[in-house]
C-alpha cells in the first residue's frame, strides 16, 4: 500500500479493531460518578499511565470548541473538580456555559453533561 503522504499512512492504519467490552444498559448505577470510577479504577490496574488526565472540551463566548487535558481531582454527586483556577478561560467557559464533554483516555467512554 501507497503510504507516501500524511493522508495515506493515516488511512492504512487499523482502525476499530477488536470487540468493545460487553456494557448492560440495564446495569448501569443511577449515578454516572459511581460508573465513572469503576472505569478510572479499571484503568488503574491495567496500568493505563496518569488515567486521571482528561480532555474536558466546552464552548467558548463565540461558540467555538475548546478541548484541554487537565487532571481530574474530584468526582462526586457535588459535580467533578479538575485542576485549574475558575478564572481561566476554561473557568469562564464552564462558567458561562456549564456544559462539557469528557472522552476518557482510553478513547472508548465518553460522557457529557451539564
Amino acid at each position: 500500500m501507497d503510504t507516501s503522504t500524511p493522508a495515506l499512512w493515516l488511512r492504512s492504519q487499523p482502525s476499530l479493531v477488536g470487540s468493545p467490552p460487553p456494557f448492560d444498559t440495564a446495569a448501569l448505577p443511577a449515578e454516572p460518578d459511581v460508573l465513572f470510577l469503576s472505569w478510572i479504577r479499571e484503568a488503574v490496574i491495567a496500568g493505563v499511565a496518569e488515567p486521571q488526565a482528561a480532555t474536558l472540551a466546552t464552548v467558548d463566548a463565540a461558540g467555538i470548541p475548546d478541548a484541554r487535558t487537565l487532571l481530574l481531582k474530584d468526582v462526586g454527586r457535588q459535580g467533578w473538580s479538575f485542576a485549574g483556577q475558575r478564572s481561566s478561560a476554561k473557568g469562564a467557559q464552564l462558567g458561562a456555559n456549564p456544559f462539557a464533554a469528557l472522552p476518557e483516555l482510553t478513547g472508548d467512554r465518553r460522557l457529557s453533561a451539564p
